[in-house]
């Protein structure tokens, strides 16, 4: 009779490890299909995200292709001039000047052609200020600029 009752009770310490292990299992599976379907989600999310974007670029081709332009013709262009204007002081007139004729070259309708016009004709015009060892000798005293002259307002009694 005791042997019976050990029997059981092994048998039924058995029984309850596999029902853990099952409850376990079932618990982990749970856990895995909660996860994959929250990822698909996110994903289908992302998606639909894309697809929306890609939807109102389709849409607006308008806006899309004047903003483009802007780029191209006053943002890109504007990024080069300032580049090429921080660097002047500390390039040759012959480096600036080309620099200048190659954003003409390269953006012929844009506002700064006619920026980069006037100031390579200001570096032809102090070229004689440059050398190789100094550089931009701007503050030369040998260089004496024009007074400026004052114009004097007409006074008519009347007005």
């Amino acid at each position: 009779m005791i042997q019976q009752l050990l029997n059981i009770k092994l048998n039924g310490n058995i029984i309850l490890n596999k029902n853990k292990q099952n409850l376990y299992i079932m618990k982990n599976l749970v856990f895995l299909v909660l996860i994959l379907f929250f990822s698909c989600a996110k994903n289908n999310q992302e998606d639909s995200l894309k697809k929306e974007l890609e939807t109102l670029t389709k849409n607006h081709v308008e806006v899309v292709n004047e903003l483009n332009d802007i780029n191209e013709n006053y943002l890109e262009p504007f990024r080069i001039y300032q580049e090429i204007v921080l660097n002047e002081s500390k390039t040759s007139p012959e480096v600036s000047v080309s620099s200048y004729a190659k954003l003409i070259e390269k953006y012929p309708n844009s506002f700064w052609k006619h920026e980069s016009e006037r100031r390579m004709e200001n570096i032809k015009n102090r070229k004689h200020l440059w050398t190789k060892e100094n550089g931009w000798n701007l503050n030369n005293k040998d260089v004496i600029p024009e007074p400026i002259s004052v114009v004097k307002a007409i006074s008519c009694p009347g007005c």
